[in-house]
């Protein structure tokens, strides 16, 4: 975005402003802001879609429950593990995260939200300084897998 384009959108009565590129946490935020809440409860978004888990699983729920399991288990640590990568400077180790993490998010459906983010990081985390770019990118993916985690939990207490 251009210096100033913020306030000049502003000043002929827009509500609020978002410059590109668009970040979907960012989008809902001023979108909640903006819409506001009649029963003061904050609708978060669901992120977890089952659909190709359920296509890969043929119907079998004990293999589905069992790929929930791992996620909720194997996600968090993935990220503390690239997070760590990321302060040291392990470039070979970071992309080598990234690049298996693509598999773990696409069997709980993140994989459209996430593979662009998981790829940049992969593909240019290795080959230059950390940027701010990239903090949003590993921060987005972060909040995204710790709110898939958390449904996730939800659908083992919950059966089919």
């Amino acid at each position: 975005a251009m210096p100033g384009e913020k306030e000049r959108c502003l000043s002929f009565g827009m509500n609020d402003y978002i410059s590109k590129p668009l970040r979907d946490s960012e989008l809902y935020a001023i979108l909640k802001e903006q819409a506001g809440s009649d029963s003061g409860e904050d609708v978060e978004e669901v992120v977890i879609n089952l659909s190709y888990l359920r296509e890969l699983s043929m119907g079998d729920e004990e293999f589905e429950q069992t790929i929930i399991h791992q996620f909720i288990l194997q996600v968090p640590e993935e990220l503390k593990v690239m997070e760590g990568a990321i302060r040291v400077g392990d470039g070979g180790q970071l992309r080598g995260l990234a690049h298996g993490m693509k598999s773990s998010v696409s069997y709980l459906g993140l994989n459209d939200r996430l593979h662009p983010l998981l790829h940049r990081i992969e593909t240019e985390g290795p080959l230059k300084e950390w940027s701010n770019e990239l903090q949003n990118d590993f921060d987005e993916v972060k909040a995204v897998c710790l709110q898939a985690v958390e449904e996730a939990k939800g659908l083992l207490a919950t059966p089919a």
